[in-house]
């Protein structure tokens, strides 16, 4: 796990090509959460320009790779970006020793000997609204601030993990009302 997460690693990958603009096959979650982590990974490596060059659009400096769509209960749908060296790198990180290489909305987790996966949380902006399902929507022909079209990649989903909405703290915890 990362940070205090477990993932459940028995089922199938879910592998969307850049590219294209498809949508990989909904995710059906069906429950209120706090947060969604989301265990992905890309084929290759992808661009992220040094930030401070493009003052005025940093999102754009990193590759958008897709995003996730996450559709609730009453239909609302609100996206997630997937950027390259924001919350995800190519699978083979680890031993590709590639400089200056860093991902810093996600974590590391390592599975088996040769392939490193990306820990991503999202917090969930609608409380108490329940996330009907997620499905992962590939960029088409992204343009990065420098003006340089993305190359094709693919986006790996490994897992998936629903936080679960955790009830008020019993009062022990609280701040004494003034």
């Amino acid at each position: 796990g990362a940070g205090g997460v477990s993932f459940e690693l028995t089922g199938r990958t879910l592998a969307t090509r850049t590219g294209t603009g498809a949508a990989s096959a909904s995710i059906a979650i069906g429950e209120d959460a706090s947060s969604l982590v989301f265990l992905h990974a890309c084929e290759k490596p992808a661009q992220n320009d040094m930030a401070y060059r493009f003052i005025y659009n940093f999102d754009d400096t990193a590759d958008l790779l897709g995003h996730y769509e996450v559709t609730y209960e009453d239909a609302f749908v609100t996206t997630i970006p997937v950027r390259y060296g924001v919350n995800v790198l190519e699978r083979t990180w680890a031993e590709s020793g590639a400089e200056r290489t860093y991902c810093y909305l996600a974590d590391p987790v390592g599975i088996g000997a040769d392939e490193t996966f990306f820990a991503f949380e999202w917090a969930n902006p609608r409380f108490g609204k329940a996330i009907r399902s997620v499905a992962f929507r590939a960029a088409a022909a992204f343009q990065s601030a420098a003006g340089k079209t993305s190359a094709d990649n693919t986006v790996f989903l490994r897992a998936l993990t629903v936080v679960k909405k955790r009830p008020a703290a019993d009062g022990a915890m609280a701040k004494p009302a003034p």
